[in-house]
This record gives C-alpha cells, structure tokens and sequence, in this order.
C-alpha cells in the first residue's frame, strides 16, 4: 500500500490546495478566504500555485449563502479506512469528494445533502478528452480535460508538498509544467463530449455537466499530473463507488 500510495500522489498531486484541509467548522471560511474561487483568467498570478489559475468547479449561486448552502469536502485524497456493518475497508481516494449542502439550523455545520442536478464547472480553458461512463453507468459518467499553457505563457507551477495519509508518508518537489488534467466524476445531463474546447470562464458555457441524483451525490474531483500514468488516457482512478 505503501508504493501504491507515493505512485498515486502524483495522479492527485495539487487538489490539496483546493481543498485546504477543510474540517466541519471550516466549510464556510472556505469560500469565504479560498483564492481560487475568486480568480478569474485575466488576473494575472506570479509564482504561485498552479491552482491559482483555475476556477474552482463548484459554485454557490448569488443569494445560496444567505439562504444556508455550502461547501463540503466529504471525503479527502489518500488512504482511507472506514467501517461498514462492522467490517473494515482500507484503501485508496485518489480524489476528492465534494457536496453542497445546506443547514437547517444556524449552528448546523453537516447540514443535508443538496449535490444532485447542481452544475459541475470546468476549472479552466482546455479540450475534453475523454468522457466515460464509470462502471456500468449507475454511478453517472466522468469527465477529462487537459489544460495547456498557451505558446510563451508561463508554465504551471507546482509547490512541493509533503503528504501524510493513515500513518503513510509522501512527498514531491517543486515542478513546472505546461500542461495539467482535470477529472470530474459522477456526472449526468453532460454539456460536453470528446473533442470540445473549453475557453470561456465565469459563464454557462463552463457548464460540463451535473451531478447525478443517486445515493449519497457528490462531485468526485482531482487533478492529474502530466507524468502521472493516468493522465490523458484511461479511467476514473481509483474511484469504483
């Protein structure tokens, strides 16, 4: 589990910087504080993250906050163990999973699941490169698009991090990169289909599908590394539910 683990860090090398550890008490500061729901193409960001420039691919409609909606991270990247009827199950999230809830109380952090049929956003510019279903299709369908630096434009720049999951360790350098991927998992009602360029942000035209009204609906999200062996080709890693 060990090498399983330090190969797939680099299928889900930058999420954690969206993700930004959230915890329960935390969901709300995260839209709030969280740069990469405010950025837009044109603002331009020097040596910083490769999240900086991306969108985030889940957005609370004007007014939701007010009426009690946000952001969850349900399910973290990594090794995970969870118990079921008694039993335990260890294994491998090479994503993330992410709701939108909403409270029913003002002091009600969990709040109910309010995921399905809301609109899934690509993070940025790029082509759809693969569209799929995941598994025999009861779970929805998933989305690939690959992101390229325009010719002469600056390259991603991935921080170096060091990750720790159950117990596990990993860690990668700093890297440069001009192109990067985006999965989106347990879609329906898609937008898009292979081949499709992406360019506008901030608009309905970034729409690429919605999240399937299915037990327990959410949006399973990475983001790839070039290098990784699942980036541009293949399925949703690691994500069989």
């Amino acid at each position: 589990m060990k090498i399983k683990f330090i190969t797939q860090v680099l299928v889900f090398v930058l999420v954690f910087g969206f993700a930004l550890a959230c915890s329960e008490a935390e969901v709300e500061k995260f839209e709030e504080e969280s740069f990469i729901v405010e950025k837009t193409k044109d603002e331009v960001v020097e040596e910083s993250d490769v999240v900086s420039y991306f969108n985030f691919p889940l957005q609370l409609k004007p007014g939701e906050k007010e009426q009690g909606y946000f952001l969850y991270l349900a399910q973290k990247f990594g090794n995970f163990l969870e118990t079921y009827d008694g039993v335990g199950y260890y294994g491998f999230h090479s994503g993330e999973d992410w709701h939108i809830r909403k409270k029913q109380t003002e002091r009600d952090n969990i709040g109910t699941n309010e995921s399905a049929d809301k609109p899934v956003y690509a993070i940025g510019p790029g082509k759809v490169l693969k569209v799929s279903k995941i598994g025999d299709g009861s779970r929805g369908m998933w989305v690939l698009i690959e992101h390229t630096v325009e010719l002469g434009g600056r390259p991603f720049i991935i921080p170096a991090k060091e990750i720790e999951s159950h117990g596990e360790k990993a860690s990668y350098g700093k890297d440069e990169v001009y192109k990067i991927y985006s999965a989106y998992g347990h879609l329906d009602k898609l937008v898009v289909k292979e081949g499709d360029n992406i360019d506008n942000i901030n608009n309905e035209n970034t729409i690429i599908g919605y999240i399937k009204d299915m037990s327990g609906p959410h949006l399973h999200f990475e983001i790839r590394h070039p290098k990784s062996q699942s980036s541009g080709t293949g399925q949703l890693a690691g994500d069989s539910r």
